[in-house]
């Protein structure tokens, strides 16, 4: 097993596109607002207190696949499916309210979609 430490930019866009595949087993998303709450706060506190603050987001336990059709990197999420997922609605929606034509808007679609892959791998 090897462990890295990565933050979450890494983990969206490292090796460019990839696929997080969600087991049968994992249960529901189950977040409540004080679960999902507590992690807006946090990323609220660390844009205030500058670029060098660091947050610990938790273990993020995958198990890599290999290449999946299209060539595509899968990753099966172990444990860290609620975190992943809050993470991924929160860039959604701040990339809802922003100009589709801007970088800003490209930047955070590419850490959700795999903007060439096949209908299958479209989502991250």
């Amino acid at each position: 097993m090897n462990a890295d430490e990565q933050n979450i930019r890494q983990v969206f866009l490292s090796g460019g596109d990839l696929q997080f595949i969600l087991p049968y087993f994992q249960r529901d998303y189950a977040w409540e607002r004080s679960n999902w709450k507590t992690l807006l706060d946090d990323l609220m506190e660390l844009q205030h207190d500058g670029e060098h603050t660091k947050h610990f987001m938790g273990a993020l336990v995958v198990k890599d696949e290999g290449l999946l059709t299209g060539a595509l990197p899968g990753y099966t999420i172990v444990d860290g499916q609620q975190r992943l997922i809050t993470l991924s609605i929160i860039i959604r929606v701040l990339a809802e309210n922003v100009d589709e034509e801007s970088f800003l808007y490209k930047s955070m679609n590419k850490i959700l979609v795999n903007p060439d892959a096949p209908n299958d791998l479209h989502f991250k």
